[in-house]
């Protein structure tokens, strides 16, 4: 899913892989027409803008919401510090916050801006827990394989 940082404000996160945001100076950000030439003007390199992400447990019954706490580990896979982030990070219910700051071609930073915080659905998505608010007794396993430099139609995967 890719949303704009303030599309996170209303949207249905679903539980999906992966989570992505657009900040304004990235040509898939909705209002790109209008940033732009600000961006340029500037000299901001978006494939140098800084991420970071923050996620919360889902609430408990009685509503209280754990604080938001940054995702600061990567896997073999993936990483917590680019534009996407993988639901490895995240589960149904839980809350979500994008935090980006620009960096111009003189490698100089802008200011942080984060995104709304966004709440993953409870109802929809995949792999949705057979109790709701538990992690690991989802019915899902898999097995991972290197594929090789010869599979004729998936070299050199995972």
């Amino acid at each position: 899913m890719t949303t704009s940082a303030r599309q996170l404000r209303t949207a249905t996160l679903l539980l999906v892989t992966p989570l992505s945001v657009s900040p304004a100076c990235n040509p898939k950000y909705p209002d790109y027409d209008k940033t732009g030439s600000i961006c340029v003007s500037e000299h901001i390199d978006d494939t140098l803008t800084r991420y970071r992400w923050l996620v919360s447990f889902p609430a408990g019954p009685d509503g209280v919401t754990a604080p938001m706490r940054e995702v600061d580990f990567d896997t073999f896979f993936t990483s917590s510090k680019m534009i996407t982030l993988d639901s490895v990070y995240f589960q149904a219910g839980s809350r979500v916050q994008c935090a980006a700051r620009a960096v111009n071609s003189n490698k100089d930073e802008g200011l942080e801006l984060s995104s709304p915080i966004a709440t993953v659905s409870l109802g929809e998505g995949m792999c949705q827990p057979r109790k709701v608010g538990t992690v690991g007794a989802e019915p899902f396993s898999a097995k991972l394989r290197y594929t090789g430099a010869e599979d004729p139609d998936h070299p050199n995967l995972i």
